[in-house]
């Protein structure tokens, strides 16, 4: 398939730099995010794209690449990793960081319809942690926290920004 645009707003398929668009995952109210693979490494990433008509507001891009940027200027393990951004041929910005495989935050507390406070201590002073970097860059809600498990009854919150 080419590495142009198919159809205005249609991305499957598509190459951007070193990643290949492989399917939706999910739309928020900026743009859609897609799960993608690097071309010749093969690791599966995120491809978070802006709407067309926020992609031609140029201090909307400058605020979505600046995510991009200091995103990869903090090191922290509940920061999501940001590995490329550029434009689409079509002019739409995107950014790829790595594939989180888990629930949103915001999706959990639906679920369970509130917070649970009787969480261990460790995990608060995670929780806390990775709160406290989002709000000093400006960016927080628990739809932009994804929750990971690596074993069973232990939980890992992750920051994903923007979408």
């Amino acid at each position: 398939m080419p590495s142009g645009d198919p159809h205005p707003g249609e991305l499957l398929g598509v190459v951007l730099g070193n990643y290949r668009v492989l399917s939706k995952l999910g739309q928020g109210g900026m743009g859609e995010v897609y799960v993608g693979r690097h071309e010749q490494l093969g690791h599966r990433v995120a491809v978070k794209v802006l709407q067309l008509e926020l992609s031609r507001k140029a201090d909307m891009v400058r605020r979505f690449f600046n995510e991009a940027q200091a995103a990869t200027a903090i090191r922290n393990p509940g920061i999501v990793h940001v590995f490329d951004f550029g434009t689409t041929p079509e002019g739409r910005a995107y950014v790829v960081t790595e594939l989180l495989e888990g629930q949103s935050l915001g999706a959990r507390l639906q679920q369970r319809r509130r917070a649970d406070d009787r969480q261990p201590g460790a995990r608060r002073r995670q929780h806390h942690e990775v709160l406290l970097t989002s709000v000093r860059r400006g960016q927080v809600g628990p739809a932009n926290l994804e929750i990971l498990r690596f074993q069973p009854g232990r939980t890992q919150i992750f920051h994903a920004f923007l979408l």
